[in-house]
């Protein structure tokens, strides 16, 4: 009896052991700035930035979150997620009245227009420059973000 006893004790540590890795927080692969400095101080960069903008309270934007999380983790990427709810609405305001301009793409009216007319979240936006050269507006599957990261030589 207490030979099956330990069998099955060590059993069940070797089934535990084997399920650990698949509730373990994989980690974060995105910034959230708190203050909009802090996204606004790479928006000059020469390197290509990666930037959502939405809410936790968009379904939409949950169920993106995972999508562009995973992706920057695997491939390193700054990821910034400026987050509507939390942030700060002063903070929020210096970035979406800040000089940025959403391509004609990402826009209803089908034109160039200021980020504070953003219409609808998740908004991805992507900067180098100074300036917005791409967006997604909505949400974006693993394989076309990847693609997309290709075309603007974020990833080889």
């Amino acid at each position: 009896m207490k030979k099956n006893l330990t069998s099955i004790l060590i059993g069940i540590a070797i089934v535990v052991l084997m399920l650990i890795p698949v509730f373990i927080d994989k980690g974060v692969g995105y910034i959230e700035p708190t203050k909009a400095s802090e996204y606004l101080s790479v928006v000059d960069s020469d390197k290509t930035i990666m930037a959502v903008i939405g809410r936790d309270s968009c379904p939409a934007c949950s169920q993106y979150k995972p999508i562009y999380n995973d992706v920057g983790l695997e491939y390193d990427l700054d990821i910034y997620y400026i987050n509507t709810d939390l942030m700060p609405e002063a903070e929020l305001s210096e970035i979406l009245h800040s000089d940025l301009v959403i391509p004609a793409k990402c826009h209803s009216s089908e034109e160039e227009v200021p980020l504070y007319e953003l219409e609808a979240v998740p908004l991805t936006i992507f900067t180098k420059d100074g300036e917005i050269i791409d967006c997604i507006s909505g949400v974006a599957q693993k394989d076309y973000l990847i693609d997309t990261f290709k075309t603007l030589e974020m990833i080889d």
